[in-house]
C-alpha cells in the first residue's frame, strides 16, 4: 500500500512583497523547468503515449513520490545544464579579432564535451546502470572511445562522418589552448592557426544541429516544444497564485494514491 505525499497542506506562501514574490519565481521557476528537463531526459518518466497533460502529472507524481525517498531519492541526482550559457559565449567572438577565436572554439568545445556525456550518461541510466557506474564509465574512457565504442553501448544514433572529424578538430584545438606550451610561431604558422580556428567556426553550424536534433529524437520524442508549453501553462498557474496551486496539487495528489491504495 502506498502511503500519501507527506508534505504539510498548511504550508503557506505569504510574501510581503511583489519583490518577493517575484525573487521566489525567479528562484524555483528555472529549479521545476530543470527538474521536467531531468525527469524526461534521465527516462524517469516515460513519455511515449502520453499526452502532454499526463506526462506533466507524472512527473509532478514523481517529485513528490521521491521527496518521501530520503533514502535513496533521485531528485538530488537531478543536474544543471551549463550548455545554454556556453554557447551564448562562444557565439559572441569579433570576426576582426582572431583572439577571439580560441576562446570562441574552446567554449564550444566545452559545450561539446557536456552534451556528449550528457548523451552517453542519461542512455545509461536509461538502461538501467548506477549513478555510479555511469559516471566510472565517462571517467575512465578517452574522447574517441566515448563517440565510439560507449556510443555504440548507449544506442545512440551515429553521428555523420563530417561531425566525427569536426568534433575531434575542436577537441585537439580545445587542448592545445587548455595546455598552451609558449611555443613561439612563425608568421606562417600563425596564420594557419588562426584559419584553422576560422574554419572551425565556420562550420560550427551544422555540428551543432545535428547534435540538437538527436537531443530532440532520442530523449524527447520530437515533443519537447509541446511538452514545455504544457509545462510553463501549469508555471504561469502556480506562481500567480502558489497556495491555491499547491493546495489543489496535493488535493489531487491525495485522490490519486486513494485510488492507486483500492486497486491493490
Amino acid at each position: 500500500m502506498t502511503d500519501a505525499p507527506k508534505i504539510p497542506k498548511e504550508l503557506v506562501f505569504a510574501f510581503k512583497s511583489e519583490e518577493e514574490a517575484a525573487a521566489f519565481e525567479t528562484f524555483w521557476r528555472p529549479v521545476f523547468k530543470n527538474g521536467l528537463i531531468n525527469c524526461i531526459e534521465y527516462g524517469y518518466v516515460e513519455i511515449q503515449g502520453k499526452s502532454a497533460d499526463e506526462i506533466v502529472e507524472a512527473v509532478v507524481l514523481f517529485w513528490f513520490n521521491e521527496m518521501r525517498n530520503t533514502d535513496n531519492s533521485r531528485i538530488t541526482a537531478l543536474t544543471v545544464d551549463y550548455r545554454d550559457a556556453l554557447l551564448a559565449r562562444a557565439e559572441q567572438f569579433d570576426d576582426d579579432k582572431p583572439d577571439d577565436y580560441e576562446i570562441s572554439v574552446t567554449l564550444y568545445a566545452t559545450w561539446l564535451e557536456h552534451t556528449i556525456n550528457g548523451f552517453l550518461r542519461k542512455s545509461f541510466i536509461r538502461q538501467g546502470l548506477s549513478d555510479k557506474l555511469a559516471d566510472l564509465l565517462l571517467r575512465k574512457f578517452t574522447w574517441n572511445e566515448k563517440i565510439r565504442e560507449l556510443w555504440t553501448i548507449a544506442e545512440l544514433p551515429r553521428l555523420s562522418h563530417g561531425s566525427t572529424v569536426l568534433a575531434q578538430k575542436i577537441i585537439d584545438r580545445r587542448n592545445a589552448f587548455v595546455h598552451y606550451k609558449w611555443k613561439s610561431l612563425t608568421d606562417v604558422e600563425r596564420l594557419e592557426s588562426v584559419d584553422s580556428f576560422a574554419s572551425i567556426l565556420e562550420n560550427i553550424e551544422d555540428l551543432l544541429y545535428e547534435l540538437l536534433d538527436l537531443e530532440e529524437r532520442v530523449f524527447w520524442k520530437g515533443r519537447r516544444e509541446e511538452i514545455m508549453k504544457r509545462f510553463e501553462a501549469l508555471l504561469v498557474g502556480f506562481f500567480s497564485n502558489p497556495q491555491l496551486a499547491f493546495t489543489s496539487l496535493m488535493d489531487g495528489l491525495e485522490k490519486f494514491n486513494e485510488a492507486a491504495q483500492s486497486n491493490h
